[in-house]
């Protein structure tokens, strides 16, 4: 008896919560499944369509973030048609092709590019191995409470999962002139034909991000290995409000993880991006050890003096007594270059004199000198010729002698280019006279041995 009279129990307090859970089903949920899947999609339709410029689509291509992300320019049309702009192939050529969209039901609204587009369906078209770039062409809805809704719409791959980022355009601009905006400003700062790294500062922590002209830079903490530190994380720069902006994949934390940022906007005052959430920043490298560290590991750096470049009034004098002095003798002074190279003990640069005779080959001597980096300052002190061909031009001509050991000294190391994150030549200045100062243009191939 006690047994089923605590079924009874059971049973009426089951029925009792199961009456509440209906009632109040029935409170959320006053319109049918269906219903409310037609009205995300019809609330999708006008939000894509009612941007005058179009979107800018954060676009992951293949199955795997790390490999980078593409910049579209998007326009969603009343018609059905979706005109698609963007550069693929990232050669600074931008393609345009409409298609067909179209936002379809599934387990909820799904945004389909429902007809052949080359930018869009060659990231998803199988090929010769059966799975092609691995990229998706229908995208879920995603919502995140971190962006405004009336902007930023966030996409899910529907096959591989990866998150693209729809983004209002808010400039009354065509997609081929955002595009090659945006273009022009990558390759200002990171130009595919030249190697370059920038520093991240976030928190306390200092991080090095090597070859940002990739798009898909390797940081690790700053002085650490990057071969065995180094992680990539792709970044997408894009223009919003006016401003640029470089949104990376994945979020960088401090060492204690109590530190984070993704999103930075370049100030151009300072020459540097800055975290949207003001936590971090990424600044052009330290011109200081820029010298000191060999810039790019395994390379040499060189940097070269020519006539033309810029000299300060007490060094200009030295090198034009100097070209004097060997073109009475029927010499043409070319360049001088300082190279990294480890040239002996006492020694691991060198500043090479290169003339051209009036008849034969051209002459390249090496005087050895040793650079020290404190303080944020490089020091030059000179050592020795490096053999006795090098000896005797000192000899004979006093002029090439004194411009030679003038290199010798104290210097700040800058940037002499308006853009602070290319990295074409260095300015050294004396510190002990400003007026010492000349520029040279980096090179980043190995410097000519001197066996």
């Amino acid at each position: 008896m006690k047994k089923i009279f605590s079924i009874l129990l059971i049973s009426a307090a089951t029925a009792s919560f199961t009456a509440c859970s209906t009632i109040e089903s029935d409170e959320i949920f006053d319109k049918s499944a269906a219903e409310r899947l037609n009205e995300a999609t019809e609330k999708y339709s006008k939000l894509l369509t009612k941007a005058p410029y179009g979107w800018a689509f954060e676009y992951y291509p293949t199955g795997d973030a790390d490999d980078g992300a593409l910049l579209y320019a998007l326009k969603f049309n009343n018609d059905g048609t979706v005109d698609v702009a963007g550069d693929p192939s990232q050669e600074h050529h931008v393609m345009a092709e409409s298609s067909i969209w179209d936002i379809i039901l599934d387990q909820g609204p799904v945004l389909s590019f429902s007809t052949y587009n080359n930018l869009i369906h060659m990231w998803s078209d199988p090929n010769s191995d059966g799975e092609g770039y691995l990229g998706d062409y229908e995208f879920s809805f995603v919502y995140d409470e971190n962006e405004d809704p009336e902007k930023v719409i966030m996409l899910r791959g529907k096959k591989r999962g990866l998150k693209s980022r729809l983004k209002m355009i808010d400039e009354d601009v065509t997609p081929e002139e955002y595009l090659l905006d945006v273009d022009a400003m990558q390759m200002k700062n990171f130009p595919t034909s030249q190697k370059n790294y920038a520093l991240l500062h976030i928190g306390e922590d200092v991080y090095r991000l090597d070859n940002m002209n990739t798009m898909v830079p390797e940081f690790y903490v700053y002085g650490t290995d990057p071969v065995f530190f180094g992680r990539p994380n792709s970044y997408l720069l894009a223009k919003y409000d006016g401003q640029y902006e470089m949104r990376f994949n994945k979020e960088f934390l401090n060492s204690d993880s109590t530190v984070s940022e993704k999103n930075f906007i370049f100030d151009a005052e300072k020459q540097e991006f800055v975290g949207v959430n003001g936590n971090a920043r990424i600044t052009p490298p330290v011109f200081s050890t820029l010298i000191s560290e060999n810039f790019f590991l395994g390379d040499v750096l060189s940097g070269k003096l020519i006539k033309n470049n810029e000299m300060g009034e007490s060094f200009k004098p030295l090198w034009t007594a100097a070209e004097n002095a060997l073109k009475a003798k029927n010499y043409n002074l070319n360049e001088s270059v300082l190279s990294l190279d480890k040239a002996s003990e006492d020694a691991n640069c060198s500043i090479t004199l290169k003339y051209k005779p009036r008849t034969g080959a051209a002459v390249t001597l090496y005087y050895l000198f040793d650079l020290k980096e404190s303080d944020g300052k490089v020091t030059l002190t000179y050592v020795a010729p490096f053999n006795s061909g090098a000896e005797n031009i000192l000899t004979n001509f006093p002029d090439v002698e004194k411009y030679i050991k003038a290199f010798a000294g104290t210097y700040t190391v800058d940037n002499p280019s308006e853009n602070k994150f290319t990295v074409n030549s260095v300015k050294l200045t004396g510190v002990d006279d400003p007026n010492k100062s000349f520029v040279l243009n980096l090179t980043y191939p190995a410097a000519a041995s001197l066996d």
